[in-house]
């Protein structure tokens, strides 16, 4: 009995880290994905940080108030028909900044892209580590 416990708990430990790692690859993926789009749509760096900063608030702020968009993540669409279908409204003048206003859109198309939190959170917190160490200007400028 002891040891099918131990080899049940050593099951349960190696599919969690395999989990984990597979969760770690496909963050790094979807990392590379966001910043690339911050590249195409000319934000970098300290732009680019309070971009990501955005999105991930308002994706926090949203789901702790139960107000996350209905119907989930999209599935069978290329990213760049999520990104077009994710664009907010431009927001009249001075209603936002745009900078805020791009924190949404990318918030919105992570949403709909990414079906696991984990590995959108964690795609915006690689993406975000990466703009402070300036590594997207350094790339935009090979």
């Amino acid at each position: 009995m002891q040891r099918s416990k131990a080899a049940s708990k050593t099951c349960a430990a190696a599919e969690a880290e395999s989990l984990d790692r597979k969760r770690t690859q496909d963050a790094q993926k979807w990392c590379e994905v966001i910043c690339e789009w911050l590249k195409t749509e000319c934000w970098f760096c300290s732009q680019g940080e309070v971009i990501v900063d955005e999105a991930r608030r308002e994706l926090f702020q949203a789901e702790c108030a139960g107000e996350l968009p209905q119907g989930g993540p999209a599935k069978d669409l290329m990213i760049q028909e999520i990104i077009q279908r994710s664009h907010p409204p431009r927001p009249q003048l001075d209603e936002f900044s745009e900078i805020a206003w791009y924190g949404t859109w990318l918030g919105r198309w992570t949403y709909f892209a990414i079906a696991d939190t984990v590995v959108r959170d964690r795609a915006l917190g690689l993406a975000w580590h990466k703009l402070i160490k300036g590594e997207l200007a350094n790339e935009s400028m090979r």
